[in-house]
C-alpha cells in the first residue's frame, strides 16, 4: 500500500469535474439511509447503488491508482476491480483470539443512544462517501482478505450521543438523529479519531507502519523503542499481505528493480564517479522517477528495498 493524493477539496481539472458529476447524483443519498434505519425500514443499498459504486471505482482505478488495488498494489482492470468499502457498508466482523490462541470471527455490536445493545448494522451512512470506496483486487477483498472485518484499536461506533462541546469539535458534517436527542452519525474523519486501527491510503502514509523484505516478505515497522506498529500489523493480518502469491509477486518485482539499481551503480563507476552514498542516492532518485513509469506494481515493496540498499552503503 502506497499513499496517495485525493481530496475533493484540491482536486484540479480534469479530476474536479469528474469527481462533481458523481458527486452530484449522492447528495442526499447518506441522509436517506440514517432516516430509512431510524424508521426501521429496509435500506436500498444493494438495490441502487451498484452503478454509482462501479463509477466512482472506475474514476478512482484510472485517474488515482492507476489500475493498481488501493491495498496489495496488484495489477487490476475494469472487470477484476471490486469497488471496496473501506467501513463495512453492511454487516461488521471482528476478528476475536481466545485464551488457547484460536482465532475466530464475531459481529460486532454497538451500544445506541438510548443504552441498547445490537448488532452492527454497517457503516451504510458511509456507503457512498469518496473516502469509504477504494478498488480492490478479488484476493484483498474477498476470500482470506479483508471481506466484513473492520478491527478497531477501541470501540466500533454507530449513532453516537454527543455533547455540545463534542458537536462543536467535530471535523466534518455529521448527519444528526430524528430518534436521538444530540445523536449523529459521524463522518470518516471523526470515525478515525474513535476507531482506528486499519490503514487507509488517503489518509495515512503506509510507510511509516509496513516493511518489505528482499524476498517479498511483508512486516509491521517498529518504531525507535521496538515497539511494532498495532496498526501496520492489523492491515497485513485483515488484508492477508502475507499470502504467499502476493510475496512471490513481490519478490519478483523487487529482484528486477535491484538488478536495474545495481547496474545503474556500475554505471556511475565506470564513468569514474565516486561510489558513496551520495552516488547511491542519486540512482535512487533517477529509480524512483523514472522506473515506475514502465514497472508500476508493487512500489512501496519496491522502494523499501532500494532504499534499504542505500543505507547499507558507506
Amino acid at each position: 500500500m502506497v499513499h496517495r493524493d485525493f481530496d475533493p477539496a484540491t482536486l484540479t481539472e480534469p479530476l474536479l469535474s469528474l469527481y462533481r458529476a458523481w458527486a452530484d447524483k449522492i447528495s442526499t443519498m447518506a441522509e436517506q439511509s440514517v432516516r430509512v434505519f431510524e424508521q426501521g425500514g429496509r435500506l436500498p443499498i444493494e438495490d441502487s447503488h451498484n452503478r454509482l459504486w462501479g463509477e466512482f471505482k472506475e474514476l478512482l482505478l484510472e485517474h488515482v491508482f492507476h489500475g493498481h488495488c488501493a491495498y496489495c498494489e496488484s495489477p487490476l482492470s475494469r472487470q477484476s476491480a471490486h469497488a471496496e468499502h473501506f467501513r463495512p457498508k453492511g454487516k461488521v466482523t471482528s476478528t476475536v483470539i481466545s485464551g488457547g490462541g484460536k482465532v475466530a470471527e464475531q459481529q460486532a455490536i454497538v451500544r445506541l443512544p438510548d443504552n441498547t445493545t445490537v448488532p452492527h448494522p454497517g457503516y451504510f451512512w458511509l456507503d457512498l462517501h469518496w473516502r469509504n470506496l477504494l478498488p480492490a483486487c478479488e484476493m484483498c477483498n474477498t476470500g482470506r482478505g479483508k471481506r466484513t472485518r473492520f478491527p478497531v484499536a477501541r470501540a466500533h461506533a454507530f449513532i453516537v450521543a454527543l455533547d455540545d462541546a463534542s458537536l462543536t469539535n467535530l471535523k466534518a458534517t455529521a448527519i444528526a438523529s430524528n430518534k436521538w436527542h444530540q445523536a449523529t452519525t459521524l463522518s470518516p474523519e471523526d470515525l478515525d479519531d474513535l476507531e482506528g486501527p486499519l490503514l487507509h491510503p488517503f489518509v495515512d502514509n503506509p510507510e511509516d507502519h509496513i516493511d518489505f523484505d528482499e524476498f517479498g516478505g511483508v512486516l509491521a515497522r517498529c518504531d525507535s523503542t521496538g515497539a511494532v506498529s498495532i496498526r501496520g500489523q492489523a492491515t497485513i493480518e485483515t488484508l492477508d499481505l502475507g499470502a504467499e502469491k502476493l510475496r512471490i509477486e513481490r519478490r519478483n518485482a523487487i529482484e528486477r528493480a535491484l538488478c536495474i539499481f545495481e547496474a545503474g551503480l556500475r554505471y556511475e563507476e565506470m564513468n569514474l564517479i565516486a561510489f558513496n552514498k551520495a552516488t547511491a542516492n542519486k540512482v535512487n532518485l533517477r529509480m524512483k522517477t523514472e522506473y515506475f513509469i514502465d514497472h508500476p506494481h508493487f512500489k512501496a515493496a519496491v522502494c523499501a528495498c532500494l532504499d534499504r540498499s542505500v543505507s547499507r552503503i558507506p
